[in-house]
């Protein structure tokens, strides 16, 4: 039996990533002002969220296997 949730996580994080770079590459050019300090603060931490989703589904599955 595949381990079908394990997946979730990666495409929840690869998501997440992918929105919050889209946001400071192609969003944030087009704007000015404060906007645009807002938009690349809300780009990065999106980044982040998405790399620590992924790397809480490792985390917990190794746990599961029972890996330290």
């Amino acid at each position: 039996m595949k381990k079908t949730w394990y997946y979730g996580y990666w495409a929840a994080g690869v998501l997440t990533s992918s929105i919050g770079v889209t946001l400071v590459k192609v969003v944030t050019p087009t704007l000015t002002g404060g906007y645009a300090k807002w938009t690349i603060v809300l780009g990065y931490v999106l980044s982040l969220a998405g790399l620590l989703i992924i790397v809480s589904g490792i985390r917990r599955s190794k746990s599961k296997r029972g890996e330290s």
